[in-house]
């Protein structure tokens, strides 16, 4: 076994702190881990230190899951070329946002189509589950909470 197979059978066990700090160990560590660090990405609303800017545009390669707390910013609304998404989670929308939200997130599906698989979004006022990875195309479930 070679050592990157072994870095990532490690790195399987690592999340969070633990796999960023190992970044930092060498260039090998780099270069296998840091995919994980990037698959999934949590975005809070006002949350401070989100990865923005080049960092983001340098990483968007890796991103498979894209998972939305209120309203996200509007660099990530707009990402385009991330090769690997298929996730898009969204939860904790003010009602009164959700018309102008569901305008960003289809121009964020649609520059995904190819890769995009699962949608779910939910606020106070609706619930929608989109699933994309059918044979038929497009399957949509949504639910009206008044």
């Amino acid at each position: 076994m070679d050592t990157p197979e072994i870095i990532e059978i490690l790195g399987q066990f690592l999340h969070g702190r633990d796999l960023v700090t190992c970044l930092r160990v060498s260039k090998t560590f780099h270069h296998v881990l840091v995919k994980r660090v990037w698959e999934t990405i949590d975005v809070w609303e006002g949350l401070a230190g989100l990865p923005t800017g080049k960092v983001l545009q340098d990483h968007k390669k890796y991103i498979k899951r894209l998972i939305f707390e209120g309203y996200p910013p509007r660099e990530y609304m707009s990402l385009q070329g991330c090769e690997l998404l298929h996730t898009i989670n969204s939860a904790e929308l003010p009602a009164m946002r959700i018309s102008s939200f569901l305008t960003e997130m289809s121009g964020l599906i649609k520059a995904h189509s190819s890769t995009i698989r699962d949608v779910r979004i939910e606020s106070s006022a609706i619930a929608m589950s989109v699933d994309l990875s059918t044979s038929e195309g497009f399957n949509s479930k949504c639910l009206n909470k008044r």
